[in-house]
């Protein structure tokens, strides 16, 4: 349950996910203590299943097209049906670069191809533009 919390660096945001890691452990150990699904806590089963996507965005270290695509690869290899993703990410806040925004911007949707064209045995892709 702890895996993953507050590892990567989130600046002002790591008390807010840190918080958020603690609650799911809470509810987690309090079904256990009931021996029951912490899904009955909230009143039950809302739908037999809950897709499961991978956030391959923080572990993509190659944040090119063929570094995403090797990501989505990997996940989708891992029985994942949904790739969440966000290859906007380095674009820098504020520039005026026109030629810098359009290259930076080229280099998202290339990068957002690769992983559509790597998903295409997934059902879908979760694609976050920030």
């Amino acid at each position: 349950m702890w895996s993953g919390c507050g590892r990567q660096p989130l600046g002002d945001r790591t008390a807010w996910h840190s918080g958020g890691c603690s609650r799911k452990c809470l509810w987690d150990l309090q079904g256990q203590a009931l021996s029951v699904p912490a899904y009955n806590l909230f009143g039950g089963r809302i739908q037999e299943r809950i897709r499961l996507y991978a956030n391959i965005n923080r572990s993509t270290e190659d944040r090119t097209p063929d570094g995403f695509a090797r990501m989505a690869e990997k996940a989708i290899a891992a029985s994942f049906d949904v790739v969440k993703l966000a290859p906007f990410d380095e674009m820098p806040r504020g520039s005026t670069d026109r030629m810098q925004i359009e290259r930076d911007t080229q280099r998202g949707i290339d990068c957002a191809q690769a992983v559509r064209k790597a998903n295409r045995s997934a059902t879908r892709s979760a694609d976050r533009c920030a």
